[in-house]
């Protein structure tokens, strides 16, 4: 992507709870009504359109440079994060949109990140965490959409 394509704008914040945690709906579960669902009922909206989700993925903060060796992040760090949504298909139509939703969360599907770093099993701390989102010319955020040919 060229470098003109990105626009200066202000970053998205939100804060990350992890005693409420965002909660799966749908998606690739084994535990819960899987597949495409309509989540508006865990965005409280409801408005004429409704968002379906297509694809979901994770990326483990700890893990982001090795699966062997984790480090934690560290406050005010802008880290850069690449996550996999697997392969699917979809055929958009007129009027369609596409939407990127980032979370820190995604339970139960995932198991909650309690922000400490500490073991999951005994930690006893669950505090918030404000999470930054950059889509700037210095730190630019995208979604990689092959568009395949009738």
């Amino acid at each position: 992507m060229g470098e003109n394509r990105w626009r200066d704008e202000p970053p998205d914040h939100f804060v990350y709870d992890p005693a409420d945690p965002v909660p799966t709906r749908g998606g690739n579960t084994l535990i819960l009504p899987m597949g495409v669902q309509d989540q508006r009922p865990v965005e409280a909206r409801d408005d004429d359109g409704f968002a379906r989700n297509l694809a979901d993925g994770i990326a483990r903060a700890r893990y982001r440079e090795s699966r062997e060796v984790p480090r934690l992040l560290a406050p005010g760090e802008v880290t850069a994060f690449t996550v996999d949504l697997w392969a699917t298909s979809h055929l958009f139509l007129p009027g369609h949109r596409i939407r990127v939703e980032i979370s820190s969360s995604n339970f139960p599907r995932f198991d909650r990140n309690l922000n400490t770093g500490e073991d999951q099993a005994t930690n006893a701390r669950w505090p918030t965490a404000r999470q930054t989102v950059f889509h700037d010319r210095r730190y630019p955020s995208c979604i990689a959409l092959p568009v395949i040919p009738r």
